[in-house]
């Protein structure tokens, strides 16, 4: 079953985000992306690519995430709370 997924992906929450691109750099599948809002840069996650890592307590993500709570699993939060996450093809588009 190679490709899927092995635990739901991680969302960004938005208010506990500091930008710093931490999760950019050590994510394996490249599934944290920047896109431009109207003040600054946001990171979003893929949630196409993202796999889970394992869930929470084993993503390179979450783990080395200097802002606890800021990467979470999709399930585990309103959608309010999260930063949309369009593929990174339709943010270049934008």
């Amino acid at each position: 079953m190679a490709g899927s997924p092995k635990h739901e992906p991680m969302v960004m929450v938005k208010e506990y985000c500091i930008e710093c691109a931490v999760c950019r750099e050590v994510c394996p599948y490249t599934a944290v992306f920047f896109i431009p809002t109207k003040w600054k840069i946001a990171l979003q996650v893929d949630q196409v690519r993202c796999t889970g890592c394992g869930g929470p307590e084993h993503a390179p993500c979450v783990q080395f995430c200097p802002s606890p709570g800021a990467l979470v699993p999709a399930s585990s939060l309103s959608p309010a709370m999260a930063v949309a996450s369009p593929s990174p093809a339709s943010a270049v588009g934008a």
